[in-house]
């Protein structure tokens, strides 16, 4: 795992008991933990810091998901949760023993990062393969792509299209762009909903 954030899924917020269960698959010095995979995830469509920070600049896509139709579809000996980060101004520590530990370990961020608006998909990984998390198509609402992508990789754009008409033939689909009027983004539409 990898965040740009130092202190995410900060372990040392978490007491243990001995150091042995500490060390057995955390690295608590580097806030890796190799069992538990994370996906995240925004509910702000029009925040352009977002846009900026994780599509590079706008030259990447984004997926809107129904959020009643988001679902994984997971075995049956991984665990999942799917909920939105809480953004707390003084951090507590907890027991690692605590029921809720896990979920408060990767879930919790410094309030500074709050206008993210994140939400977290968080799995164990058993084996290697439980790196892949599968969504429901059905769950997909729109596909945003940023503008650089048209502006500046015209066969990726088209290259994109095609993709996305093929796997999503009935979803909408926009370009954005910053408005050249205001402090704001601007969602073309670029295709007819069949």
């Amino acid at each position: 795992m990898s965040f740009n954030d130092p202190f995410d899924c900060n372990l040392n917020l978490a007491e243990y008991e001995d150091e042995f269960t500490q060390k057995l698959k955390w690295d608590v010095g580097r806030n890796d933990i190799s069992n538990i995979g994370i996906s995240c995830f925004t509910q702000d469509i029009d925040n352009p810091l977002m846009w900026g920070h994780y599509t590079s600049q706008y030259k990447g896509y984004v997926l809107e998901f129904h959020p009643k139709k988001f679902q994984g579809e997971m075995e049956d000996d991984r665990l999942y949760s799917f909920n939105p980060v809480i953004y707390l101004e003084k951090l507590k520590k907890i027991k690692a023993t605590d029921d809720y530990a896990l979920e408060y370990l990767t879930t919790v961020k410094d309030a500074r990062w709050e206008h993210e608006k994140e939400w977290r998909l968080v799995t164990t990984i058993n084996r290697p393969e439980d790196r892949t998390v599968y969504y429901n198509k059905e769950g997909i609402k729109a596909i945003y792509i940023g503008h650089k992508i048209p502006d500046e990789q015209p066969s990726q754009f088209n290259f994109l299209l095609n993709l996305f008409d093929d796997i999503y033939p009935d979803r909408e689909i926009y370009v954005v762009y910053p408005d050249p009027t205001e402090l704001a983004l601007r969602f073309e539409r670029i295709n007819d909903k069949k």
